[in-house]
């Protein structure tokens, strides 16, 4: 899409949200700026986002919540599959020394 819009054959990329275009502010602020220098403009159907400096702040306010959403989601995630392997961890070592025991006292 980057791309394409140096051909000039549309005006507008039209957004749900703005979340949905990039969950990571770099990224945005970078292909927005390469969007906005081929003449293409970046439209949210849901945030009202124009030129004032209101909307700058929002803007770059959404930007940071979408990262921080991304971020924290993918720490979550993290967690809670460290803490499934270590349940399963601990269930097979509890297994094997049942094992082990059963076969020494009988």
């Amino acid at each position: 899409m980057i791309a394409d819009s140096s051909k000039k054959e549309f005006a507008y990329v039209i957004v749900h949200k703005l979340d949905r275009f990039s969950r990571d502010r770099y990224d945005s602020v970078t292909q927005k700026r390469k969007l906005k220098q081929n003449g293409v403009t970046l439209l949210s159907v849901t945030e009202n986002i124009n030129d004032s400096p209101e909307s700058i702040m929002m803007e770059s306010v959404l930007e940071g919540m979408a990262e921080y959403y991304s971020k924290n989601l993918a720490r979550e995630i993290m967690k809670g599959q460290n803490g499934t392997f270590q349940r399963i961890y601990h269930d097979k070592k509890f297994t094997y020394l049942q094992e082990y025991f059963k076969r020494i006292y009988q």
